[in-house]
């Protein structure tokens, strides 16, 4: 799950690479391979805004790649969190979500291959990068094949960090949180 991207006629305005498929050394096949052998299902879901560009339509899929999009979600009336609680790990670059996702419990790993201009584009939520990530950073494609393998077969190297964080994030993590924006919901339309 990359984040957005600002673009104007095709050209991304704050970052050089979207996500693992323009990685430099990435190659298709082999990852296309790898999923496979470790019995692994990418689910792809681009930000919104992104989808709207031609060239974000043509990522290919395969067997163990599928592209999710608004309207999939829409058609069969899920919403992207009831997926992703679903999954055993996240892939992402800058995106708010590692902060839903900390909820989970489950390894993330970061492709900040933009980090630079990012930043200087759009800013970080969280500097400096590298200090604040719960998990691995994989700016290469053989470090991310190394790190999703770890993920799958390895020990939970960022179990305390995702805690620290999580901590720091989040003040409630009871699953509590509809119940108390009703509760305020009826308190305030109560006021009036």
């Amino acid at each position: 799950m990359p984040t957005f991207r600002v673009w104007k006629d095709s050209q991304i305005l704050n970052g050089e690479n979207e996500f693992i498929f323009d990685m430099t050394d990435f190659d298709y096949t082999d990852f296309n391979d790898f999923l496979m052998r470790n019995d692994v299902l990418l689910l792809n879901k681009m930000h919104t805004m992104n989808m709207q560009n031609q060239e974000r339509e043509a990522i290919a899929e395969t067997a163990n790649i599928r592209l999710i999009t608004d309207s999939m979600l829409d058609k069969h009336g899920l919403d992207l969190y009831e997926i992703l609680n679903g999954t055993d790990c996240l892939i992402t670059d800058y995106s708010s979500v590692i902060i839903d996702y900390l909820l989970t419990d489950k390894p993330m790993i970061f492709t900040p291959t933009d980090l630079e201009a990012y930043s200087e584009t759009r800013g970080l939520m969280l500097e400096p990068y590298d200090t604040w990530m719960p998990g691995d950073i994989a700016l290469t494609y053989k470090r991310l094949k190394a790190a999703l393998y770890q993920a799958i077969y390895g020990e939970d190297l960022y179990h305390a960090e995702r805690e620290r964080l999580k901590r720091m994030t989040h003040k409630y993590i009871d699953a509590k949180s509809t119940e108390r924006v009703l509760s305020l919901a009826r308190e305030l339309l109560g006021s009036y």
